[in-house]
């Protein structure tokens, strides 16, 4: 089991910062989103629900990368060109 120093404490508490600040961005940006759509009386489109489709995509990948790292595992990555984000270990 691997020891947790000072330095690896102070890494995974900024990763899971950064990862908080994104995921806050992206979720005000697609609530402002379906605001100005909902005020200007225009319809939901198909790009609309993409967006939230990538949105859950990119939270969900966080939280497994973020997990992942906070337990340990600095050396598993989430390979770009999976269709279901499959975890890959280098």
């Amino acid at each position: 089991m691997p020891t947790t120093t000072l330095a690896s404490s102070a890494s995974t508490t900024s990763t899971i910062a950064g990862v908080t600040i994104c995921m806050a961005l992206a979720y005000i940006s697609v609530i402002l989103r379906f605001l100005s759509r909902r005020v200007g009386r225009l319809t939901v489109g198909s790009d609309d629900y993409t967006i939230v489709l990538a949105l859950v995509s990119f939270a969900l990948t966080e939280a497994f990368r973020t997990a992942n790292f906070v337990a340990g595992n600095d050396d598993c990555v989430v390979h770009p060109c999976a269709h279901w984000y499959i975890a890959i270990s280098t």
